[in-house]
């Protein structure tokens, strides 16, 4: 029986299938109404592990888009929220949860070097301490109920657990405290995993493994916490494949799952999601969501009206990406949409053509007609209103409508599908496990036939077509390749281009025979030969047949003996006594790079690498059990250098590494036919190892391509074990290597300006060696094009100084740089960031991106709070106080000098859906000198009466702001524009200082410094434009 809604037992037609995604890239289709789109929470990195609040408003999700894994918060109408603090740059930030308010994120991170929970709490910009929760030993994969009164999660390796394998732990956060659990029946001598609460933490669900009591490996158990038991669901909840990662919306009337069920055997190696209704026990229909791709870790809202999940489907960013499933929950009263009903009528289990057919909605309203073809079927419309549930009545003596949709009344009853067979079938002779390998045949059906399931199995020795259909049931050793065929026997035209689907090794091309009304096939399909058949010779059988999913579909029993077929050969399995390493796949975010802004240092890592690599590698026949390195390198002109890339240090601090290393790893022994035990190795066989990896180019490489006066192109080569140190099957290093060509993109200056304003330290500014203030600006703008392209990206770079001198001391007061990188083909890798650094420590810095709105202009950054305060604002208390001595007269007199006053920034910037950027922002200051005098007194002074220092002395008032912008625009929409301008608000007062002694009756005065105020209000720099043409 299919897992699916609609009629009584929860069967859906294999007729149906408008609302299904696109069978042949598993995206969903235009017509889907189910996805809700998420702008800008995606990245090319993989984005994975996420959660929603209860209204579907908040997500939380885990991305290593920065290198490490971190969690990022994205909210309707907001795009990605910045939360500082909430993230450890130098630890991996992983799994999070959050309460249904959308207030509190719980995770866990390996910040402190084991894996502990945290509960950061979103409004107050803080976290949560929970004392008591976390050990010596590892917390892992936290949960938080809906109302955010529990905390449920996994210990690991404590000696409290039962045998010491993983067990589940509660905590009350209001109480601060553990609660109590039931050992053996809760968590038992197995693994207990990845907890999911309901709303108040009454009912838990979690993974359980190799459990006494579970119906396979890997089942999902319900546990009910205050009756102290666990829940009996129906059995249909688990078989025998595996059912893992679950989740429990907050009402606890559903549960998600991540299950193999669907077809273990049949080449799609993925998981698919399931949602299961607790109330009645049944698994629901939820059109379009699973794909062949890969599909995991739900999470649910409220009455599970939204599904979370992760995917590697096509169509994404990139790795994982989040999508965001809705599901109809309403009365179904009627039709919330306009849909397309399919069926058949049948008389005694064979289809009747030429029958009329009408659909009455729930008011007894005629809602559509249709008549029957010479196979049986119709089609017809149910439009949108229709009054639900919807019957389908015949005229025709003797026979029934068979359809089954949600709304419908009707049960779908088992009906002849025609014959299917094979007519050719063909194999490789040799097949070595661990490589690819192909088999061919040809199939046809009398009938149209769906979901039709072919597999091909392995029998040892050599076996007769009398053996093979003895009526005895056939057995075979090994399951060799599974396809999946979605239908034979389509309406309409002939399909005239080969089908062809794709999942990394794995490819299918179908082509349909023409004049054959579609029910015939060619089928090719290549695969990797599973590493657990052992060495032999052996009968290939090819077998036909619907897939179990199509309950409601049997083929005719007449004469299924041409659903087997004996390959004509038999066939060699080698296994290979040696790994065979290989690159999987390689896909690079952008095959084109430019220069960092400064030459690269070994010692520091950049925030911005220059490639960004996703990659998969595997050992493709037996375990490597050697360190597995790979390395990376950039060839400019034939001459190869060394790339590193960002990675964390044993002390948990970034760095960049040279070389990517697999160490050798153990578990348990999982496999038949191996002694148990433990099974160590750096790559298992078969199994993909997949790494973002951010590449930088190394200080040589950097010096080659400044040297270019044009775009160059270059070459990425990826060497795995590039010391050849791992001994592989047939010593093939081949698939070891793999190079990607990229484009190095040169960049143009434009003019640059660089000036002091003024310098209060030279003697015609009325300054001196003992006090003095300037101020100095500069800026520069470069912008990128290929040929005489009109230019797709610029980068512009401005930078401040205000410097003040005290007593011949110089400090640099306050040093402002800004900058924004703008790129037309990538607006969303778009950025602004700044440095403010006041007496040479950095005292505000961030990086800003763009994220994808639908807005039409986006504010990046502004220095104002919501009541209008400016936030970068700093008090520099009495700064760089320095003394020196004077004489006044006969009197020695100590002065301390030093400068009081505010520094910071004010502004904004603005991104404008015009492809325009603009920053207008810039530093402001206001210093005054301070003086504070004392005697020096010695033997035969005279007696002093009065001694000391006055001061009337405003070094700076002065306010600049920085206005550069760029507009890219297509070339049929205008000109791209660059702009630049610095108007300047400066002012200085009149002013003196001096010290002063009057001993006995004469009075001695020393000046220091004074100078005349100035008053300035005009630009900075002259005004920069710049607009180019076609061939400019």
């Amino acid at each position: 029986m299919g897992l699916a809604g609609g009629g009584p037992d929860g069967v859906v037609s294999f007729l149906r299938r408008s609302e299904i995604g696109d069978a042949e890239t598993g995206s969903a289709t235009s017509e889907n109404r189910h996805f809700v789109k998420l702008p800008g929470l995606n990245s090319t990195a993989d984005d994975s592990y996420g959660d929603i609040s209860d209204d579907g408003k908040t997500i939380v999700f885990q991305s290593n888009r920065a290198g490490s894994a971190d969690i990022y918060v994205w909210r309707t109408g907001q795009g990605l929220v910045n939360f500082s603090g909430l993230n450890d740059p130098s630890a991996a930030d992983m799994n999070p949860r959050i309460s249904g308010n959308g207030r509190y994120v719980v995770f866990y991170s390996d910040r402190t070097g084991n894996a502990d929970v945290y509960l950061y709490d979103l409004t107050a910009g803080a976290y949560i301490d929970l004392p008591g929760l976390n050990t010596e030993y590892n917390e892992r994969f936290p949960d938080i109920g809906a109302d955010g009164s529990v905390l449920a999660f996994q210990l690991s390796g404590s000696p409290d657990n039962i045998e010491g394998n993983a067990d589940i732990r509660f905590y009350s956060i209001g109480s601060k405290k553990m609660l109590p659990t039931v050992s053996g029946w809760l968590n038992t001598k197995d693994d207990e995993l990845l907890p999911s609460l309901n709303r108040d933490g009454t009912l838990t669900v979690f993974g359980g493994l190799e459990r006494d009591d579970s119906q396979g490996g890997y089942d999902v158990c319900l546990w009910k916490n205050t009756a102290g038991r666990l829940a009996e669901p129906d059995a249909r909840l688990n078989t025998a494949y595996t059912e893992g990662a679950p989740s429990l919306s907050a009402d606890g009337g559903f549960l998600a799952l991540v299950s193999d069920r669907n077809d273990p055997d049949l080449g799609h190696r993925g998981r698919d999601i399931f949602l299961f209704d607790l109330a009645s026990e049944e698994f629901l229909f939820l059109p379009g969501l699973n794909s062949v791709f890969e599909e995991g870790a739900p999470a649910l809202s409220e009455n599970a009206k939204y599904i979370l999940f992760h995917s590697k489907r096509p169509g994404g960013q990139g790795g994982y990406d989040i999508y965001l499933y809705t599901r109809d929950t309403g009365d179904n009263t009627t039709a919330s949409e306009s849909y397309i009903e399919d069926g058949i009528v049948t008389a005694s289990g064979k289809p009747v053509a030429n029958a009329a057919v009408r659909a009455l909605g729930a008011d007894g309203k005629t809602v559509g007609t249709a008549t029957t073809d010479d196979s049986g079927r119709f089609s017809l419309t149910v439009r949108k209103g229709t009054a639900l549930p919807v019957t389908y009545r015949t005229d025709t003596a003797g026979a029934e409508v068979v359809t089954d949709e949600a709304g419908d009344e009707t049960d779908v009853s088992d009906f002849g599908a025609g014959d299917l067979k094979f007519t050719r079938v063909w194999i490789e002779d040799r097949a070595e496990a661990g490589f690819l390998s192909t088999v061919k045949f040809d199939i046809e059906a009398t009938e149209p036939a769906y979901s039709i399931s072919v597999k091909t199995y392995l029998k040892a020795g050599e076996l007769s077509e009398s053996e093979l259909n003895s009526g005895n049931d056939f057995e075979p050793d090994y399951i060799l390749a599974g396809v999946l065929i979605d239908r034979l026997g389509q309406r309409g035209a002939d399909i005239t281009q080969p089908i062809v689907r794709e999942q990394k090794d794995l490819v299918t091309v179908i082509r349909y025979v023409p004049g054959s009304n579609n029910l015939k096939a060619q089928v090719e399909h290549s695969f990797v030969v599973p590493s657990e058949i052992r060495q032999g010779v052996y009968t290939v059988v090819f077998e036909v047949g619907v897939s179990e999913d199509s309950a409601i579909q049997d083929e005719e029993t007449g004469d299924l003996s041409v659903n087997r077929m004996l390959a004509s050969d038999l066939v060699t399995v080698i296994n290979p006594d040696k790994p065979d390493l290989r690159i999987l796949s390689a896909k690079l975010d952008s095959n084109s790079f430019e220069l960092p802004s400064a030459r690269p240092d070994a010692a520091s890592v950049a925030e911005i690498s220059e490639l960004n690599l996703n990659m998969e590698v595997e050992s493709a026949a037996q375990d490597a059990k050697l360190p597995v390195d790979i390395s990376f390198e950039l060839e400019i002109d034939g001459q190869k250098y060394p790339m590193s890339f960002f990675s964390i240090s044993e002390q948990g601090l970034p760095v960049k590494s040279e070389k990517q290393t697999y160490p050798p790893r153990c578990r348990r022994e999982d496999r038949e036919g191996y002694p148990a035990g433990k099974r160590c190795a750096s790559l298992f066989s078969q199994e993909q190892v997949g790494k973002t990896y951010h590449l930088f180019i190394a200080a040589a490489a950097y010096d080659a391509l400044k040297a270019k006066a044009e775009d160059t192109t270059c070459t990425l080569v990826i060497t795995v074990d590039p010391a050849n140190t791992v001994a592989e099957y047939s010593d093939n290093k081949v698939d070891n290597v793999m190079r990607m060509p990229v484009m190095f993109l040169t960049q143009t200056q434009a003019p640059g300006y660089s000036k002091t304003w003024f310098d209060y330290s030279r003697a015609e500014s009325y300054g001196n060696n003992n006090f003095g203030v300037g101020y100095k600006a500069e800026s520069g703008m470069t912008y990128s094009r290929v040929g005489n392209l009109l230019p797709f990206a610029a980068d512009f770079n401005g930078g401040n100084e205000l410097w003040a001198r005290v007593f011949g001391y110089k400090t640099a007061v306050l040093n402002m740089n800004a900058e924004f990188d703008f790129n037309v083909d990538k607006v969303t890798k778009s950025y602004f960031d700044y440095l403010v650094t006041a007496f040479d420590k950095r005292v505000w810095g961030k990086r800003y991106y763009i994220p994808s709105s639908d807005a039409d202009e986006i504010k990046l950054w502004n220095t104002q709070d919501e009541k209008g305060n400016e936030k970068y604002s700093k008090d520099t208390g009495n700064a760089q106080k320095k003394e020196k001595d004077f004489m006044v007269g006969p009197v020695p007199v100590t002065v301390v000098g030093g400068l009081t006053g505010e520094v910071g920034i004010r502004g904004e910037v603005r991104y404008i859906k015009t492809n325009k950027m603009v920053l207008d922002a810039g530093p402001y200051a206001s210093l005054t000198g301070t003086l504070e005098g004392g005697v020096g007194l010695v033997a035969g002074d005279p007696v002093i009466e009065t001694a000391g220092t006055d001061i009337d002395l405003t070094l700076i008032n002065i306010s600049l702001k920085l206005k550069p912008s760029v507009q890219i625009l297509p070339s049929d929409a205008g000109k791209p524009s660059f702009g630049f301008e610095a108007p300047v608000e400066l002012s200085t007062l009149d002013g003196k200082a001096y010290i002063f002694a009057k001993p006995s009756s004469v009075k001695y005065r020393f000046n220091i410094i004074e100078w005349d105020g100035l008053s300035y209000k005009l630009p900075f720099f002259p005004k920069l434009s710049a607009t180019f043409g076609a061939s400019d």
